[in-house]
């Protein structure tokens, strides 16, 4: 698509598909730092790049104005998809472009203004804590290590962290050139995720060499630290607050891996 088309179109496309029983996210920027101008077709394929298998008769969602694109990503991909705004023409499809799912306009999301609740049952009552609505900028890491990420890692960081919000805990989330590449969920140790992103990873033909590295919660022991380097990893983001923590950080340095705290953590059980 010409650039003029995307004119004002500040925020970048994201797509979201079902990974394995978990939300996965992909954001592909139309235009910016990574000097791409992504197709909604190529957003779709970064979206899915980590589990190809698991995308198929998945939702997809796009956060930007469609301005009639809706075929282009929806086709034979999505079901259902869902766009948060498109032009009145982008509920058109035009003859012989059949989209084999639903297009939903959603509008745009409020924020959430107010603290909410999560609700678990469990025999004889329920289990309440307050949701997960905690966001992170570049502005609220912390480097605990002596090498820090450079941009184009904290901006990957950021996305990873934002991904791990939606895993199963025990999370730990791969990201590469700002799209999922591995996932490990619902383990319980994060030994065993790590693990399991990587084998995800190298199943999908996909290098985790010099990507980075999200954890829902801290890291008890520096076993986990020591498994991302073994896989490649070069930066790490994680919430920081174990009683080893020092441990952890000065695994990290003996690997020359950056590391990042953010201070908060995500709990999806």
């Amino acid at each position: 698509y010409p650039k003029s088309a995307l004119a004002g179109q500040a925020a970048p496309y994201l797509a979201t598909a079902p990974f394995g029983g978990t939300s996965i996210m992909a954001q592909a920027a139309i235009a910016g730092s990574m000097g791409t101008l992504l197709t909604p077709g190529g957003v779709r394929e970064r979206a899915t790049t980590g589990a190809q298998g698991a995308a198929f008769g998945a939702g997809g969602a796009l956060t930007a104005n469609m301005a009639g694109r809706v075929y282009g990503f929806a086709k034979n991909a999505y079901r259902p998809g869902l766009a948060g705004e498109f032009a009145a023409s982008g509920g058109k499809v035009s003859p012989g472009q059949a989209i084999d799912s639903s297009v939903l306009r959603t509008g745009e999301w409020p924020q959430c203004a107010e603290a909410t609740f999560d609700f678990k049952k469990v025999s004889g009552g329920l289990l309440v804590q307050s949701s997960d609505t905690g966001i992170v900028t570049a502005a609220d890491l912390t480097v605990v290590s002596e090498k820090a990420p450079d941009d184009v890692q904290i901006r990957d960081l950021l996305f990873a962290w934002k991904v791990a919000k939606y895993v199963k805990s025990n999370a730990i989330v791969f990201c590469k050139d700002g799209r999922t590449i591995g996932i490990g969920a619902g383990q319980m140790s994060r030994v065993y995720s790590t693990k399991i992103a990587a084998i995800k990873a190298e199943d999908e033909g996909l290098s985790v060499k010099d990507s980075v590295m999200a954890s829902d919660a801290f890291f008890p022991f520096r076993d986990g630290i020591d498994s991302a380097a073994e896989h490649g990893i070069a930066a790490i983001i994680q919430p920081g607050g174990s009683m080893r923590d020092n441990e952890v950080i000065a695994a990290a340095n003996e690997h020359g891996l950056a590391m990042v705290f953010t201070g908060m953590r995500h709990f999806r059980h």
